[in-house]
């Protein structure tokens, strides 16, 4: 799988070095400079051990063992360097008889996370926090821990391996040394009910959450964002109960929000899995293939107030039916959201539903207020209520959730990086940035920008001020580089950026924008010497796709193709102050269901049109396909709705135009309106004064020129309603 990155919003990372340690005897030491203690937690901890509110660094694999307690005041962070992480495993490990106290508070958590924040994608980062304990479980008694090898499991339900409270554990999930597994960010092996685990989250962790090797703990206010495999598993007779849990998974990230067993190959091994979950809200991946629940191996459960969003199955059943038709596994109270499957049934295929699922369209899940203020999910909250910040250059794989952001200067997407918006999301342009300088997002060749919205969660970038003060706009908009074909020299630079864009391969992909919408861009170069368009695709492949965007009052032009050879449809452009749609470079793709509405007497052209300037012949010449396209002109006087210039070509079908004073301007040269490769077809001018102007000799022109439909119908509208300001007009 992917590995893709949470961005890392307006975080100063402090990491204090200092040459102390943890050492065998359990002595720390060093001093308190004002800004908290400082330390290297490492090695066996086999006495009481307090670590005082600091940042600490975590090195290699510190196990708490037997009578020892580990205690970690609130307020403290601790970090696993990306040194360390290169080193080797890193991991706290609590043994059977051991315990860790790490209680934080809502206002001082505390944070186990990484230097490096999981900028390389692929496993985590470090080995998360273990803890054995000597409650039941269904395996064999010597049985030894997955992550550590330890021995776990005994007689005592009511054991404790400590108390976990307000503990944020971030870019776990490091491969094993041999490479056999992943860590979990929190493992729980035979924990008694005796150990406190409330106001815990999982970020982004490479493998799992929370997971329950058997045991009886009960954990309450769990949080999971962002994992890339399941959010919760439980497996080896687990009978404990969790209460007010959130997961969040990310688009197409992860496998399950939870992957329940009780033995593998043992599906009736005693004591079976049967777990009371309550109270839980899951925003899932909405993944091909996988489901919110999967259910195996003889688990039961009873799951009531349940709220899932954003799946395609809710559901998976399998290896045995027992447990449903008993009545010892069901859900109620469930409040369920998905495209496909309430449950696929893989025992025997027979609907089993009825049974197993009782519905409830007002269950409300979680209470999101028990993770305000010390965990990430309060930065999303399942609502996209995060206002972090968009800036620097992007090198990695990064994703952003759904949310309301800053966009800070110039960002970069460079070469081999793939930025990902989530559906929903609203970038903004303060006015504060707006005065510092040029704020833009720049995808450079190789990078890729996948910003998919929907019809009702559309992508909007925008700005403050929303160009109240007029002049330029508010922000340079986005901008794309390509390695497809155009007719420019081989070295050129992009008028948005200086940055190199062009090749020979017109398949190539700058990445996907659907349901985007791009308002008050314009803004004017560092130098004025230009301004910026709110959509640029300079040399951009045919495998760029572009669906489903709007352009709304930019001071500049709405979309403007520089060669390249990207399609594009349903386009929208409203009250753009220059030109709507243009193109030049020798563009050779296609445009098809196109609404433009200009406002009366305020910009340039509907279409301005160009080869190359200066080379009217140079190759490729720009020929494009435009098709179904409604224009509702300016009616600017010496202005028209088509700027035909300087060689370009192109077959303009179904095309209905209104409020213009002239509706095409011929300009440079007639070569291509005489051998036909210049033309349209299916036209519904209505015009005040001049169907074509002939700036070239002012000859009347081939009558083929212009075929004329009084019943060409032009765009489809219903394609921009609901998500676009043309649907608002």
């Amino acid at each position: 799988m992917m590995k893709t990155n949470f961005l890392k919003i307006t975080l100063v990372a402090s990491l204090f070095l200092a040459a102390m340690s943890c050492s065998n005897d359990d002595d720390v030491t060093g001093g308190d400079d004002g800004g908290g203690t400082e330390g290297i937690i490492e090695g066996d901890i086999t006495e009481d051990l307090f670590l005082e509110t600091g940042n600490y660094i975590l090195r290699g694999a510190v196990k708490v063992h037997e009578n020892a307690t580990l205690t970690i005041e609130k307020g403290s962070t601790i970090t696993v360097t990306a040194e360390d992480q290169a080193a080797g495993i890193n991991l706290l490990m609590v043994l059977q008889g051991g315990k860790l106290i790490a209680e934080g508070t809502a206002s001082e958590p505390i944070v186990f996370t990484s230097e490096n924040q999981n900028a390389e994608g692929g496993s985590g980062d470090w080995g998360g926090i273990t803890l054995h304990g000597r409650a039941p479980f269904n395996g064999p008694a010597d049985s030894l821990s997955e992550a550590g090898q330890e021995p776990y499991g005994g007689n005592d339900a009511a054991d404790s391996s400590g108390s976990l409270k307000y503990v944020r554990v971030e870019y776990a999930g490091q491969a094993s040394s041999d490479g056999e597994f992943e860590f979990n960010a929190f493992s729980f092996f035979a924990c008694g009910s005796g150990t406190v685990v409330e106001y815990c989250e999982a970020f982004e962790g490479a493998d799992d959450g929370f997971e329950f090797y058997g045991g009886t703990v009960h954990a309450s206010n769990l949080s999971m964002v962002g994992m890339e495999d399941d959010s919760i598993d439980w497996d080896e007779g687990y009978t404990g109960s969790l209460t007010n849990v959130v997961i969040y998974q990310y688009d197409n990230v992860g496998d399950y929000a939870f992957e329940l067993a009780s033995r593998s190959g043992e599906f009736n091994a005693t004591p079976r899995a049967n777990v009371l979950v309550k109270d839980v809200t899951v925003r899932a991946s909405n993944r091909g293939g996988k489901a919110a629940f999967d259910l195996k191996q003889g688990t039961a459960g009873n799951f009531d107030n349940i709220v899932v969003s954003n799946a395609e199955s809710i559901i998976f059943l399998n290896d045995q039916l027992d447990q449903v038709n008993d009545g010892t596994l069901v859900f109620t109270n469930a409040n369920f959201e998905y495209s496909t499957n309430l449950v696929v049934n893989n025992v025997d295929g027979t609907d089993v539903s009825g049974t197993l699922v009782s519905q409830n369209p007002v269950a409300s899940g979680a209470d999101a207020s028990a993770f305000a203020g010390w965990s990430r999910y309060s930065e999303i909250d399942g609502t996209g209520a995060n206002t972090g910040v968009i800036e620097g250059t992007i090198t990695g794989e990064v994703f952003i959730p759904a949310g309301n952001y800053t966009l800070k200067g110039a960002v970069y997407v460079e070469d081999g990086a793939t930025l990902t918006i989530e559906k929903g999301t609203t970038i903004t342009v303060t006015a504060e940035d707006q005065l510092a300088g040029v704020n833009l997002l720049m995808v450079l060749q190789g990078g890729k920008l996948i910003a998919e919205g929907t019809a009702d969660a559309p992508i909007v970038f925008t700005s403050e001020n929303k160009n109240a003060e007029g002049g330029a706009g508010d922000w340079g908009g986005i901008t794309l580089h390509g390695r497809a074909p155009f007719n420019g020299p081989a070295d050129s630079l992009s008028e948005a950026g200086q940055q190199p864009y062009g090749g020979n391969n017109p398949s190539d992909s700058s990445g996907s924008l659907k349901y985007v919408r791009v308002e008050y861009a314009g803004q004017a170069s560092s130098d004025g010497e230009f301004e910026f368009n709110a959509f640029s695709f300079f040399a951009c492949g045919s495998g760029t796709i572009v669906e489903n965007c709007e352009a709304f009052e930019g001071a500049d032009d709405g979309f403007e193709f520089y060669g390249g050879t990207v399609e594009a449809t349903n386009l929208s452009m409203v009250g753009m102050e220059d030109d709507s749609i243009d193109w030049d470079e020798g563009y050779a793709g296609t445009l098809t269901n196109i609404v433009i509405h200009q406002y009366d007497n305020v910009g340039d052209y509907a279409f301005e049109l160009a080869s190359r300037s200066g080379e009217f012949n140079a190759s490729p010449r720009a020929n494009a396909v435009v098709k179904d396209v409604t224009v509702r002109g300016s009616n600017r006087t010496g202005k028209a709705a088509f700027d035909l210039k300087q060689g370009t070509a192109g077959h303009f079908d179904n095309i209905v135009v209104t409020n213009v004073e002239t509706v095409i301007f011929l300009n440079d040269q007639l070569d291509q309106v005489n051998d036909g490769s210049l033309v349209f077809t299916n036209a519904n001018f209505d015009y005040t004064t001049t169907e074509v102007v002939n700036n070239v000799d002012g000859s009347v022109l081939i009558s083929s020129f212009i075929t004329n439909n009084a019943s060409a119908t032009g765009a489809d509208t219903s394609a921009f309603d609901g998500w676009s300001h043309y649907a608002e007009l």
